[in-house]
């Protein structure tokens, strides 16, 4: 469960990752390189691309741990799909109105 949770945060927090860090989670998440290709592709020892990768999974966490802003995305993203849901099978607009401006208070 947690590689998809990383995936998540690396997709939502990787741009503030620094170029080569960037670059080597790309690789390990977006590719599914093992650390020996990745290590093999920017010429440092399969020990560095794993420093890399926990060093960079650390940081997103710590930023997650911090800010909370991917939870309340995910949130709001789940309430607003829920709230399209209803409306496509017909609930009342005021009430859904309503609703989302209950929500949009709370957040």
């Amino acid at each position: 469960m947690r590689e998809i949770s990383d995936r998540l945060l690396y997709d939502f927090y990787g741009g503030l990752l620094n170029g080569r860090a960037a670059e080597i989670m790309s690789m390990r998440l977006n590719e599914d390189l093992s650390l020996s290709e990745i290590a093999d592709a920017v010429n440092i020892t399969k020990q560095g691309a794993k420093n890399y990768i926990d060093r960079s999974l650390r940081k997103i966490r710590e930023i997650e741990a911090k800010t909370g802003a991917h939870a309340k995305y995910r949130r709001a993203a789940d309430f607003l799909r829920e709230c399209a849901q209803e409306l496509s099978e017909g609930a009342d607009a005021q009430k859904a109105a309503e609703k989302i401006d209950g929500f949009l208070k709370e957040y």
